[in-house]
């Protein structure tokens, strides 16, 4: 990759979007962490290859705005200013605040891809996104997945060659206008009610518990091991030893001929 043009790409998006998640799952490992110049803010790189083109992507402090109000945003703003593409990460399921920023990026006048991550917990709270709409709107790639089990990792590279500026302008002073625009036109909520594998499984993800699951799956597994190997041992391996292969075996030994063969102790 030496010799190779490398691109710059910066993760952008708003703190707790699983940018962190989407760095990990695409570069694996090689990561190089070190704090920016001039701060303590910590910035992770590394570079990776897809489809004989090199890639450096950076793992940008999560921010809600590109004005630069703290350290972290500066560094945000700096590295996107520097980027060749913009992945912006957005949470699917809170839609709405998080298309500030990227109304916001798309005004850099980058090329930008937008990954809509926790897809899978759309459905699960009732949500629907319209992605082909909202790609439209935009006016940039929208791809859809879900870092926590690595769904979409590989669309989300793949789109870094589709990568474009979007030529959907909007004015910046109606900016909360045309984002109310963007959810009519591509969002739908709904209630649902929550089967119980469902209620179960937001049940494990919180913290306590999280707990008690673990608990609860140990002890389940305790039990497994202790009274099912006991019972296997004493009621169905024991007596299928003692009164069948033992006397079978006992048996055919009484045929060999050779006696330094079936006794070995002669």
């Amino acid at each position: 990759m030496d010799d190779m043009t490398v691109k710059k790409v910066a993760l952008a998006g708003n703190p707790n979007t699983g940018k962190s998640l989407v760095f990990s799952r695409i570069t694996g490992t090689g990561v190089i962490s070190a704090n920016y110049p001039g701060t303590t803010v910590s910035v992770k790189r590394a570079r990776f290859t897809f489809r004989a083109a090199g890639f450096e992507l950076v793992d940008l402090p999560g921010v809600y705005s590109l004005e630069p109000f703290s350290a972290a945003d500066k560094v945000a703003v700096s590295e996107i200013d520097n980027a060749d593409i913009i992945i912006n990460i957005i949470d699917a399921t809170t839609l709405e605040r998080n298309l500030n920023l990227t109304l916001e990026l798309i005004s850099r006048n980058k090329p930008i891809v937008v990954c809509l991550n926790f897809w899978d917990d759309t459905a699960h709270k009732g949500i629907s996104i319209d992605t082909t709409a909202l790609q439209r709107l935009l006016g940039v790639p929208v791809v859809t997945a879900s870092a926590l089990n690595g769904e979409g990792i590989s669309d989300l590279v793949a789109s870094l060659e589709r990568a474009r500026p979007s030529l959907a302008a909007h004015d910046p002073n109606e900016r909360w206008k045309r984002i109310g625009q963007i959810l009519d036109q591509s969002q739908r909520l709904s209630h649902r009610h929550h089967t119980f594998l469902e209620r179960l499984s937001d049940f494990s993800y919180h913290p306590a518990g999280s707990i008690l699951t673990a608990a609860a799956v140990l002890a389940t597994t305790f039990m497994i091991v202790r009274f099912l190997g006991e019972n296997l041992v004493t009621r169905l391996c024991g007596p299928v030893f003692t009164r069948w292969y033992d006397p079978l075996v006992r048996a055919w030994a009484a045929r060999i001929p050779f006696d330094f063969i079936r006794d070995p102790n002669i």
